[in-house]
């Protein structure tokens, strides 16, 4: 059964990297439709707090690497901002979820705090 599992959440991982590779390597802009379904598993954490789920910790960690810094970080900040407005999240839940995620944005998601240059 765990077998399975591991299966299972390796493929999640390989479809995940298989989706964002085409970004994180060209000067392909990131769509906000991507960064929210990265970020959409973590919602019901963004508002209500408990434990972020594996999925939504696994879409931390692809937004990481696609928000490194320079032009990404900015987009994907950019993204996470009009999300954040939208979902109504916690400040504090969203302050604590990427290194919950053992994740690093280089900025905070926020709904006012404005993005890197």
């Amino acid at each position: 059964m765990a077998g399975s599992a591991l299966h299972k959440l390796t493929c999640v991982i390989f479809a995940f990297i298989m989706v964002v590779s085409p970004y994180a390597k060209a000067n392909i802009p990131i769509p906000c439709n991507l960064v929210d379904k990265k970020i959409e598993p973590c919602t019901t954490y963004l508002v209500l707090g408990g434990r972020p789920t594996t999925r939504c910790c696994i879409g931390v960690r692809v937004l990481s690497n696609l928000a490194r810094p320079g032009v990404r970080r900015r987009e994907v900040c950019e993204c996470l901002k009009a999300f954040a407005a939208s979902a109504n999240i916690n400040a504090t839940y969203a302050r604590d979820l990427p290194p919950m995620c053992g994740a690093d944005l280089g900025f905070m998601i926020s709904a006012t705090l404005p993005c890197p240059p």
